[in-house]
């Protein structure tokens, strides 16, 4: 998802220990909770929120399955 210059894929736990310290940065409340899932999670919820469509979210998100969209109904 987020390539190198040298065209490597950057390390999962690198990605993850820059999404805390911007959580720490932001001054968000249990920083060390926020994850790059976090993100996502926030992300469709907030979508869904504010369009109340479940298609919408599901195609944002990449889901195959409605079912799997709809934790965040």
């Amino acid at each position: 998802l987020f390539p190198t210059r040298n065209g490597t894929q950057v390390a999962t736990r690198y990605v993850r220990a820059v999404v805390k310290r911007m959580a720490r940065r932001a001054g968000i409340a249990e920083a060390e909770k926020v994850s790059p899932h976090t993100l996502r999670h926030t992300f469709a919820t907030d979508l869904y929120a504010e369009t109340t469509n479940l298609r919408l979210v599901q195609k944002a998100l990449g889901h195959a399955d409605v079912s799997t969209t709809q934790i965040y109904t």
